[in-house]
């Protein structure tokens, strides 16, 4: 099919209403007003993410209400999945999906969370699409009631009630649907989010750095779509798409088509998200040919215990990373890209069968982002601090081993230790407040597999046997990227690597608890690389 909804469908949306959120803009507006501001060539219809050309569109950034709206939720709430109006391309609304919030006299669509550690979420997800869904708290420490198990997916018209403890530490966590082969699609059209966690690690670098939340500490949410010239999603399936992943030819930041950002000479940090289906990015900042060097701090479980400095990051579907940029090294009217650099994707399917795609731009293909541009100059003397955290290593020493294996696909199917999901059949099961080492291989014939486990997070002892453009990045003798360090759910692994990491199964919830663990190519997913886990 090429798209989700028909005209009739949105004819409907629009004659109720629903709300009209522009690609580089907030709020409820049409917004179709003149975009030709903010420096760089180009029309705004180029589009392609190959040209630096037409980055003339304003970066959505979060405020207090809207789109990406800051929501601190203090007391129980209702969030909605239903049908939205959004432009893709400005202009041009289109169909989609969307949580909404409405508080008082704000409304959020998709909004991000921030609470604090040790805080309380109460909230009713009410159903208004067409099919199941259900939401994932992703990264966070909950009881299996509250983790969005496809089991506890609910139909069009019903509800489901979330109550848990904020246990995590400060980290850029998410949320997202989770239904039992639905998860790609309702993704696509727009069903995600962030939820940051905040704890006094970030109050200290925030207070160091002089960060404000939505302005200096952006939340980038990376999106990769294909978007036809009338501005409607095209969401095709295949069994090549089923295998491989959906690919889109055109690449949003916050949901932004070709963004620009303006900033003062001063450091910014940016909490970037891979939100796609099943793009992976290697992030570079270049200012003209030259690699801008910036600082990891941070990533999927929250900051590093020290800043690393880089020039290149992988970052894996649904993996996050936390970095600081100094514009303090440029002059006003620098133009610093951030670019997707060229890697091999490391994926044999793509040139032994036909790329039965409607997406152009393949998978490790060089591509622009977004744009900075240096608008102002600012006195600013603040540094990076020495230490961010403490990382406590989880102690090995009685640990048993566990040899998880992706296998090479078999006609196109895609398994987990020989086992594809079936929701009454738990293939691992382990005692609670025990340790684990998982050792995850990943077949030679294979593609990259970026591997998430619900409820708990680890920490990566070891790469073995890593691709060169892995090891090229590696910070010591084990193999490791920076952003390995410290505490991961989602790890990225690589045809023929394997790689070794800790886990501690201790979470503080009574009886039996099912979770899950999986790839997160979202295309993979749905076909069935999960299987379930219990917590005993």
């Amino acid at each position: 099919m090429t798209s989700k909804f028909n005209r009739r469908d949105f004819l409907r949306i629009m004659g109720m209403g629903g709300a009209v959120l522009g690609a580089g803009g907030g709020g409820l507006i049409l917004n179709s007003c003149d975009r030709s501001g903010g420096g760089g060539g180009g029309g705004v219809t180029d589009f392609d993410p190959r040209s630096a050309e037409g980055f003339v569109h304003p970066l959505h950034t979060p405020g207090d209400d809207g789109f990406l709206g800051i929501f601190n939720p203090d007391s129980p709430f209702l969030i909605t999945s239903k049908d939205a109006s959004v432009e893709f391309l400005p202009g041009k609304p289109a169909p989609a999906w969307q949580y909404e919030v409405v508080t008082g006299d704000r409304t959020y669509y998709n909004p991000i969370f921030r609470l604090t550690k040790g805080q309380t979420l109460e909230a009713t997800m009410v159903n208004e699409l067409e099919e199941e869904t259900i939401i994932h708290w992703h990264g966070l420490e909950v009881d299996s009631a509250n983790d969005g198990h496809p089991n506890n997916a609910v139909p069009g018209g019903a509800s489901y009630n979330y109550n848990f403890p904020i246990l995590n530490r400060g980290a850029t966590y998410w949320y997202h649907p989770h239904p039992d082969k639905l998860v790609g699609e309702q993704s696509y059209y727009g069903l995600a989010s962030l939820f940051i966690v905040e704890d006094e690690n970030d109050t200290a670098l925030r207070n160091a750095l002089d960060l404000s939340l939505g302005t200096t500490e952006l939340p980038l949410v990376l999106q990769d779509k294909n978007v036809d010239e009338a501005g409607q999603l095209i969401f095709e399936m295949n069994p090549m798409i089923q295998t491989i992943g959906v690919l889109g030819d055109r690449i949003f930041v916050n949901q932004t088509i070709k963004p620009f950002l303006d900033v003062e000479t001063r450091i910014y940090r940016l909490r970037f998200l891979n939100s796609s289906n099943s793009r992976t990015y290697k992030l570079a900042f270049l200012k003209g040919s030259e690699k801008v060097p910036f600082s990891i701090i941070g990533n999927d479980g929250g900051l590093l215990d020290v800043p690393y400095s880089a020039t290149e990051v992988f970052i894996g579907i649904a993996e996050r990373v936390d970095v600081l940029i100094d514009f303090r090294g440029s002059q006003v009217g620098d133009e610093v890209f951030l670019k997707s650099v060229a890697f091999d994707p490391m994926d044999p399917l793509t040139v032994d069968m036909d790329f039965n795609q409607p997406s152009t731009l393949m998978n490790g293909e060089e591509f622009y982002v977004m744009k900075f541009n240096v608008a102002e100059s600012t006195s600013y003397d603040r540094q990076i601090p020495s230490t961010l955290s403490t990382i406590v290593p989880i102690d090995t020493t009685d640990a048993g081993e566990r040899l998880i294996t992706l296998p090479n696909p078999i006609e196109g199917v895609w398994f987990i230790n020989n086992f594809r999901f079936n929701p009454d059949e738990v293939p691992i099961t382990i005692p609670r407040d025990t340790t684990e080492i998982w050792s995850i291989f990943n077949g030679p014939a294979a593609m990259p597999h970026p591997i998430h486990i619900h409820a708990v997070q680890f920490q990566i002892l070891e790469r073995v046997n890593s691709p060169q453009q892995v090891k090229d990045l590696a910070i010591d003798g084990a193999g490791r990227m920076p952003t390995d360090m410290g505490w991961k759910d989602v790890v990225l692994v690589w045809p023929g690597e394997t790689v070794k990491y800790a886990v501690r199964f201790s979470i503080p919830f009574e009886g039996e608890q099912l979770y899950l663990f999986h790839c997160h190519n979202l295309e993979h997913e749905d076909q069935g690389m999960m299987i379930n886990y219990s917590i005993l």
